[in-house]
Formats: structure tokens, C-alpha cells, sequence
């Protein structure tokens, strides 16, 4: 249910490429683009991702994470705190 609430999240926020591959050192990093942040949603991602790296020509996101387990997880976090999107609550996934 994890990856289908970070689809609709996804197709909410305009989110076309969610890319996650192996980093050195045993991490993982993300890439979520095209991902469209003002201003003050930049200025957020600064202060609770610092290590995160925002490419506005791009409109791409990169994200490092200390594991790759829990990637679906945090970019549902990412995509509710930064994108444009309804309410965590409103966005619901279709029933079966």
C-alpha cells in the first residue's frame, strides 16, 4: 500500500521520475523529478534535508539516504512536506 499512496502522491504532484540507485558507502540516493518548489517550500528543504539537492533549471531533486531500505517512505515524506499537494489525509488510494 506504501508504493501505490507514493504513485497518487506522485500523479498529485506532477512527479513523473522517482529514481532510486546505490550510493557509495552503502547508501542509496533519490532522484524525483520534475518536482516544482517555491521559494519558501526551497527554503524547507534546506532547513530539514540540508544534505539534498535541489536543481531548479532541472526542477530535480536529489535526496541522499543513509539506507536503501525505507526509500518509498521518504519520499512519501518528501513529496507531503514539499510539494503542492492536498492534505496527507485527502489523498487516499483507490479501493480494490
Amino acid at each position: 500500500l506504501a508504493v501505490a499512496r507514493l504513485r497518487v502522491l506522485c500523479v498529485a504532484a506532477g512527479v513523473t521520475d522517482v529514481t532510486v540507485r546505490s550510493a557509495p558507502g552503502g547508501g542509496a540516493e533519490v532522484r524525483i523529478a520534475p518536482l516544482r518548489l517555491r521559494e519558501s517550500r526551497r527554503v524547507r528543504l534546506e532547513r530539514l534535508w540540508p544534505s539534498a539537492t535541489y536543481e531548479p533549471a532541472t526542477e530535480r531533486l536529489r535526496l541522499p539516504l543513509r539506507r536503501r531500505t525505507g526509500a518509498v517512505e521518504a519520499v512519501t515524506e518528501v513529496l507531503e512536506q514539499l510539494a503542492d499537494v492536498p492534505s496527507p489525509a485527502a489523498v487516499t488510494t483507490p479501493a480494490a
